[in-house]
């Protein structure tokens, strides 16, 4: 008896295994292969396609000499891959790099205290102000420095500045600023073109009064840091304000105000 229920029990696996077998059989038959050529995208933007890709779990191979994919799925997986390729495989794409940027930084010195005789800030930057002391955040607002930099889509660049003295009668006590920005890429938009960061951090050193030395009386340390950081969507040639940095003596504050276009 017992051997009889053994035998019935191992009969239903058995029988399986044919059934079994027809489904890899059926599932290896409803896959394709299919080539993807890329028309506009190469280098770096090229090489993210792959990454991106990788969400379907469908085998494939890329190559970035030949701008091609080869992918091994199934249908309704590659009419997919297809579909994200084509939308992004183009002039204006989001993912394509290398178009130039420049990035303005201003730096704006606020007091809550009247200075003496500071003079009119650029024009450009006057809604700017205008908007900061309407806020109650400052009083009088002066320019400390204008920075140029120059960015390329998906490059991290990193930059160490220095800034002009906020101490009259020590020229040479800089103040040390720290950028590390990186751009992923510009967006065309109904209302015009964004500039997606991924980071961007403002690191500022401020020189400590007590280690000012020399001729030139250059400082021998500095205090800090204090750090800016943020990410997000800027417009092209809309200035947004960072934040603000308070000078470790409380002398005054430090607003930080961007804005870009793009050079090509």
């Amino acid at each position: 008896m017992r051997l009889a229920i053994l035998i019935m029990t191992l009969m239903p696996a058995v029988n399986a295994l044919p059934g079994q077998e027809k489904t890899a059989e059926a599932r290896q038959e409803d896959r394709e292969a299919a080539v993807f050529h890329v028309k506009h995208l190469s280098g770096d933007a090229f090489n993210r396609l792959p990454k991106l890709l990788m969400a379907f779990g469908a085998q494939f191979q890329s190559d970035d000499q030949l701008r091609t994919i080869v992918a091994y799925a199934p249908k309704h997986v590659l009419n997919e891959m297809r579909r994200v390729i084509e939308e992004l495989d183009r002039p204006d794409s989001p993912i394509l790099l290398g178009r130039n940027i420049q990035m303005t930084v201003a730096f704006l010195l606020c007091s809550q205290q009247p200075q003496p005789a500071t003079g009119p800030l650029p024009g450009e930057l006057e809604p700017v102000a205008k908007q900061l002391r309407a806020g109650g955040l400052c009083k009088e607002l002066r320019l400390w420095d204008l920075l140029p930099l120059h960015l390329q889509e998906g490059k991290v660049t990193r930059l160490t500045l220095d800034l002009p003295s906020l101490r009259p009668g020590y020229p040479g006590a800089l103040v040390r600023a720290h950028v590390m920005l990186q751009p992923e890429f510009v967006a065309q938009r109904d209302s015009g073109r964004y500039l997606r960061v991924r980071t961007l951090d403002f690191t500022v050193n401020f020189p400590d009064p007590r280690s000012v030395v020399g001729e030139e009386k250059r400082p021998a340390a500095y205090l800090g840091p204090l750090t800016l950081s943020t990410s997000g969507e800027f417009k092209e040639g809309q200035k947004a304000v960072l934040g603000k940095l308070t000078t470790l003596d409380d002398l005054t504050g430090v607003f930080a105000v961007i804005w870009f276009r793009v050079l090509d």
